[in-house]
């Protein structure tokens, strides 16, 4: 069962996982309770994960807090992974942080996966930069992927509907 809990705006604030009995049980990715905090704009700005006894723990995606930011059109330019002492940890996908790009038009044209320091570094997906490209309906049909020099490992289509 899950208990959800809302701010005075309607936002939710908590996930609790419950068992039978109302005491908070472990997901199989390992947490019991994820706890939201928002910005004056409604959204979610860090997500903490929790276990059992209430405080971070680190989950199967290997972090055990995401940390968020927006643009003032918001459109999320970053994520941040954290460990449960609130230190910067790479997650189960190699990186620590991922930046966005967006055009005029709010589709994201790139993103680019950062290490613990200041270098771009090779996700366990293949890429350490992915750029989108859009039709001119605003349609995605291509995606680019880089290596941490920039070279281009080839392009895949999007498939449409």
């Amino acid at each position: 069962m899950v208990r959800m809990k809302y701010d005075e705006h309607g936002g939710e604030i908590e996930d609790d996982y419950l068992d039978v009995n109302g005491n908070l049980v472990p997901r199989t990715d390992g947490y019991a309770k994820a706890v939201f905090v928002r910005d004056e704009y409604g959204r979610v700005v860090e997500t903490t994960f929790c276990g059992t006894d209430g405080l971070p723990v680190v989950i199967k995606d290997g972090m055990a807090m995401i940390a968020r930011k927006y643009d003032n059109r918001g459109n999320q330019i970053e994520a941040a992974a954290y460990g449960a002492r609130r230190e910067p940890r790479l997650n189960a996908k190699g990186f620590h942080r991922v930046t966005r790009s967006y055009d005029q038009y709010d589709n994201m044209i790139e993103e680019v996966f950062w290490g613990l320091g200041k270098s771009s570094v090779m996700t366990k997906d293949g890429y350490a930069r992915r750029r989108f490209y859009y039709d001119v309906h605003g349609n995605q049909f291509e995606i680019e992927k880089f290596d941490v020099s920039g070279k281009s490992l080839g392009k895949d289509k999007v498939a449409t509907d």
